[in-house]
This record gives C-alpha cells, structure tokens and sequence, in this order.
C-alpha cells in the first residue's frame, strides 16, 4: 500500500468489514470506494473524501483523479480499527468463553 498513490475499492456488493481498506488507509493510502457495505463503514470513520455513489463510476473516475491531484489527504484512523483495539476485542471474547476475568493492570 505504501508504494501505491491510490487504492480503488469497486465492489459491486456490499461486502463486510474488510481489512484492505482499513489497511491501506492506515499505510497513510488514500482509498476511493463506493458508499456501500464496510467499505463505506470504514470510510465515513477515517477518509470521507473516499466516498463515491454506488456504482456511478463517473463520479469515481472524478474522486480518484482529485485524490491522485490532491497530496494533502487527511486520513484518520480511529482508536477501534487500530491493532491494540482489535487485539483487546479479540481477548475479551476468549476471557468470556473462559470465563475470567481480565488481567489487572
């Protein structure tokens, strides 16, 4: 992701949350993708100038042409897409299938 100026997320389908998105972006990767499904999820949070109409591939033509022009991307990245996040949402559901408690800091 790092090499690349761009990634164009153009899927037809509302898909789930997906890691390639959160991942470019977190690469400091700017991302054009439709305004549908976990693409659009992660967008709305983290790069909102990523956001294209559903299937209008005009006005994604326009958004990633902007985007390739427009060094000044502001991507951010909130604390629940980050790998600490995610690791302790993870550990949370196995204490619970356990049945322990957390650890004590």
């Amino acid at each position: 992701y790092q090499l690349a100026d761009l990634v164009c997320h153009l899927s037809t389908k509302p898909e789930p949350f997906g890691r390639t998105v959160t991942e470019a972006l977190a690469s400091g990767t700017p991302v054009a993708a439709f305004n549908r499904g976990g693409a659009a999820e992660t967008l709305q949070a983290c790069f909102r100038d990523g956001l294209v109409t559903p299937d209008d591939t005009r006005e994604f033509a326009r958004v990633a042409l902007r985007l390739l022009n427009d060094k000044t991307s502001n991507i951010e990245i909130p604390f629940r897409f980050r790998l600490q996040a995610q690791t302790e949402s993870t550990l949370e559901v196995y204490r619970k299938v356990l049945g322990k408690a957390p650890p004590s800091s």
